[in-house]
């Protein structure tokens, strides 16, 4: 996925970093943050799209030197995805036949949870 410079630049504020390498690494992160949010079902078409752009801040974040707090912006980042996956499968009734297995019964348990 292309990511347009002006995103690229937002991620490099939220790590605080200037450097070209900075910019190599949250790239990077960024494009893995894609793959990791189709694995569990959440299909990304507009990274600039808002929900989608705290997504990728919380995984940069999450996973770019910020040792201290790494576990809350995981945790942060991990919530988020849920809720998005969980409003997507509420408004479309039946998104979940796009998901994989795994995904669906990962999704069921945190309903299930949610409802307990």
């Amino acid at each position: 996925m292309t990511f347009s410079e002006n995103l690229i630049q937002d991620l490099m504020r939220t790590v605080r970093g200037k450097s070209q390498v900075t910019k190599l690494d949250v790239t990077d992160l960024a494009e893995a943050c894609v793959v990791d949010l189709r694995l569990v079902g959440v299909y990304v078409t507009d990274p600039e799209e808002p929900l989608c752009k705290q997504a990728l801040k919380l995984y940069c974040k999450g996973h770019y030197g910020y040792d201290k707090d790494q576990t809350t912006f995981r945790a942060a980042y991990a919530a988020l995805c849920k809720r998005v996956l969980i409003s997507s499968l509420c408004k479309t009734g039946g998104f979940s036949k796009f998901l994989t297995k795994k995904a669906r019964k990962a999704v069921d348990k945190e309903l299930l949870n949610d409802h307990l």
